[in-house]
């Protein structure tokens, strides 16, 4: 269709609650049929930023939007997205993509036909502890949380000294909410289905050499993860079902995959390891954990 309407806009500076755009230069174009956005480059609070966007109007609807950031300030784009939040990431992302199409005329059609992907490169950053109730952080901060318990799931004798110096460092941290650093990390998330994919999400961290999760999240909030942590140079599964709000980290197969990482089976660990995993109460570790109470949602704030 031939263009009913095209603009050129460039704009010094324009402000919104913590926003501030500058250097804005692109073109809004629309016909009868479709509205398209284009601003190939301008600043978002000083990050670098592209954004591209389309809506065409005929038949089912379809519209797509792309955005592009780099050299983020992770507190400042954190207060941007969740300003009710106390706590805040610290710290800077290298970069951020995100690449969305969908179709339909409801907000129902538009939610179940949504895909894209997004990828994140972590430079350096920094979580405070007091994140580890906020969703979607608990879900990053359980692996930690369930390393830090190792002495309430193996007997000290097992553990060898330096998974329990880096169990009790943990234990400390959190408990005197301080923080977990990221010194890298790269993520990418796929959505489609009605769900989000974690295809790829590795950190590198300050408590723990290598962490890593994969798996699904459905937007109804239920989860199916394999995360898992490095210990000693042996990669420890750790899976996570449950709910978003609701975690639930399978302790009871960890247990006996940290078992045998440091040389322990089922066949030659000593009777009492053995009736300690037997009686292990995943419920009560997981409650201690996530507790029913006090979990905030890290969301959008109120775009009013």
């Amino acid at each position: 269709a031939l263009p009913i309407a095209e603009a050129q806009i460039a704009i010094d500076k324009l402000k919104y609650r913590s926003l501030l755009l500058t250097d804005i230069s692109g073109a809004i174009g629309s016909t009868a049929e479709s509205v398209r956005l284009s601003f190939p480059s301008f600043k978002t609070n000083g990050w670098s930023t592209s954004l591209k966007s389309q809506a065409e109007f005929s038949g089912s609807s379809q519209y797509t939007f792309e955005l592009g950031m780099e050299a983020l300030e992770a507190e400042a784009f954190h207060k941007t997205v969740s300003p009710g939040l106390d706590a805040h990431v610290k710290g800077r992302m290298k970069g951020l993509e995100i690449r969305l199409q969908s179709s339909g005329r409801s907000a129902e059609d538009l939610k179940r036909h949504l895909r894209g992907e997004i990828k994140a490169q972590f430079d350096r950053l920094e979580l405070p502890g007091e994140l580890q109730n906020v969703i979607p952080f608990n879900i990053i901060f359980a692996p930690f949380v369930v390393v830090g318990k190792t002495a309430e799931l193996l007997p000290l004798s097992l553990i060898p000294d330096p998974i329990e110096r880096t169990a009790s460092g943990i234990s400390t941290a959190l408990d005197e909410s301080q923080q977990v650093v990221i010194y890298e990390g790269e993520m990418k998330l796929e959505i489609a289905d009605s769900k989000v994919m974690v295809s790829e999400f590795v950190i590198g961290t300050d408590l723990l050499p290598a962490v890593y999760f994969s798996g699904d999240v459905a937007f109804n909030g239920e989860i199916s993860l394999s995360s898992g942590v490095s210990l000693m140079g042996v990669k420890v599964p750790l899976p996570i079902g449950g709910t978003l709000e609701r975690p639930y980290p399978d302790v009871t197969r960890f247990v006996a995959e940290l078992a045998s990482a440091i040389g322990y089976n089922i066949t030659n660990l000593p009777q009492n390891v053995l009736n300690q995993i037997g009686s292990l109460d995943p419920t009560g570790i997981v409650g201690s954990i996530f507790p029913e109470e006090g979990q905030q949602r890290g969301q959008l704030g109120d775009m009013d």
